[in-house]
This record gives C-alpha cells, sequence and structure tokens, in this order.
C-alpha cells in the first residue's frame, strides 16, 4: 500500500518491488529461528512495537499520515461504518445477536449504518457463516482502497474488530470502537479507540 503513504511522507524512499532486495522484517515465535526470531515476546506488547524492537528504536505510538484521496462522499446524511468480519473466528464478536443490536440501536438514533466488509458472507457454517446485519447499506465486496478511505472519512465513527479496517479508520481519523476479545486492550493503537474488552471472560493470547 505505497500508494497510501508517498505523499505523506516525501522524505523516505518506498520500494515496491521487493525481489532485489534483502528485507526480511515482520513477526516470528519467539524460540523460532534465531536468524527472524522477534528479540521479545511481541504477543505481550503493542503491535506497532514490533518494528520498533526489529529497528531497534525507542517505542512510541505513532498514528500514520496517509494520502487520503479528495472524493466526496458516497453516502448522504450522518452515518456510521462497522466492519463484522474477520480472518478468524476467534477475531469475531462471537455474540449471535450483538451486531444486529448495535444497527437497530443506531438506525434508532438516527444514523445510517454502512457495512464495509470485504466479505457479505464469511466464515465456519457452526456460527451461521458470519452474515452481516441486516438493515445495513451493503458495500460489501472486492472495493478500492481509496473508496473505502473515502466511506470511513465521511462517516461520524467506525466500529469494527481488531482489524485492518480499524486501523485504517484511526490512519483516516475517524473515531474507532473496537470490540475485541481476541487481543488485549493493549496490543492495538490507544488514541482515537473506545476499546469494548471483557477481561474476565476467555480473551487475549
Amino acid at each position: 500500500w505505497s500508494n497510501l503513504f508517498k505523499k505523506s511522507y516525501p522524505e523516505i524512499n518506498f520500494i515496491d518491488d521487493m525481489d532485489n532486495h534483502d528485507i526480511d522484517m515482520g513477526w516470528s515465535w519467539v524460540g523460532n529461528n534465531p536468524d527472524s526470531r522477534h528479540p521479545n515476546d511481541y504477543r505481550l506488547q503493542p503491535m506497532q512495537k514490533t518494528a520498533t524492537d526489529l529497528l531497534g528504536l525507542e517505542y512510541q505510538e505513532i498514528k500514520p499520515k496517509i494520502d487520503i484521496p479528495d472524493l466526496k462522499r458516497n453516502i448522504d446524511g450522518k452515518y456510521v461504518c462497522i466492519a463484522v468480519q474477520s480472518t478468524a473466528q476467534a477475531k469475531y464478536w462471537n455474540n449471535r445477536t450483538g451486531w444486529q443490536e448495535v444497527v437497530d440501536f443506531l438506525k434508532d438514533k438516527g444514523y445510517k449504518v454502512v457495512c464495509i466488509d470485504k466479505h457479505h458472507i464469511f466464515g465456519h457454517e457452526k456460527y451461521g457463516h458470519n452474515v452481516i446485519p441486516a438493515g445495513v447499506i451493503d458495500r460489501t465486496g472486492d472495493i478500492a482502497i481509496d473508496d473505502r478511505i473515502r466511506d470511513i472519512k465521511y462517516a461520524d465513527f467506525f466500529i469494527g474488530t481488531g482489524s485492518g479496517l480499524s486501523w485504517l479508520s484511526w490512519a483516516v481519523g475517524t473515531q474507532v470502537v473496537m470490540i475485541s476479545g481476541f487481543t488485549k486492550p493493549f496490543c492495538e493503537f490507544q488514541s482515537g479507540n473506545t476499546r469494548i474488552h471483557n477481561n474476565d471472560v476467555c480473551n487475549g493470547w
């Protein structure tokens, strides 16, 4: 996604073709191959700290600057964006009626609710294939990132799990409400984030 950052960070040389560069920075379990091992147990610290650990920098939370496209809104009136899907069932809000109750509440307050997930239905059949709630404006599909940013930019706030769309909303500057028990609250960004988390039930790592 270097196209999102090039104008905001003109002092950085972004490399789009990695084939001819020996760069390897990412997560690996503590105790794995010593050549790629992370110096700390990254499950017990903020996600952004992974990068500063590997680069030998002092950690501080930094909200990225992104190149927000100058596009008019897709949706008139006041609205909220939601994203209910995730890549693993443990990352979902596994409350069978929770999302529908949230949507119904917001609509009762005069909001339109826009679902910006990639998938309308996703996941394991045991959980009803995780269908998006009824009564939303369905913006699911393989939609360009600039168009996702446009929907998030004009929303009053965004509600989602600990997913990439939550991080994108943070970068855009839209308030995030994060419903996540998969990670501890320290894992994701702290600023601009209202965290819904129950530490008294199975949670985190």
